[in-house]
């Protein structure tokens, strides 16, 4: 018994100390400030979410890397992105966005045509050398790749992500 309440304690303890790290890694979210993007086109619509960043002195950001900056800190980072097929809610992953900074644009592309379920969401941000323009393959409700190219050498700095789903 004695050794189930000091497992017990331990973690309590990183719980703590878990819930306090996380809860200290927002704070470059100084003011708050929200910008919503949307874009509807055919069955496909897109809201994106940006925060904008304001407290530059105590970046925790520009430790980090993300497509649209490098070593400063963004003004802004795409905080949530809502994609709706036919009016259902499509799953984007985390991973599909969450790298991405100082965004500018927003636009949705059909494969073929408007009535495929063969869609993109492209993103686009950065600038000169920073810049960069994600896009994002969904077939129906389905989010299939995200491949992000540099704006300026889009053949030799790019990165692809194939997402696989058991349905």
């Amino acid at each position: 018994m004695l050794y189930l309440n000091k497992i017990n304690k331990i973690l309590l303890s990183a719980c703590t100390f878990l819930l306090f790290s996380c809860s200290q890694s927002f704070d470059v979210y100084a003011d708050g400030h929200l910008e919503e993007i949307s874009k509807t086109a055919g069955d496909v619509s897109v809201k994106m979410i940006v925060s904008k960043l304001s407290n530059n002195k105590n970046c925790k950001a520009k430790k980090s890397w993300r497509w649209g900056t490098e070593r400063i800190c963004p003004k802004n980072i795409v905080d949530r992105l809502e994609v709706k097929y036919k009016g259902k809610n499509v799953f984007v992953s985390l991973s599909a966005f969450s790298d991405l900074s100082n965004v500018r644009n927003l636009d949705i592309e059909y494969d073929k045509k408007e009535t495929s379920s063969e869609y993109f969401v492209i993103l686009s941000g950065g600038d000169a050398a920073f810049s960069y323009t994600a896009k994002l393959k969904f077939k129906g409700v389905t989010l299939q790749e995200k491949l992000v190219r540099h704006g300026e050498f889009p053949d030799k700095a790019w990165e692809k992500t194939i997402y696989g789903y058991n349905l």
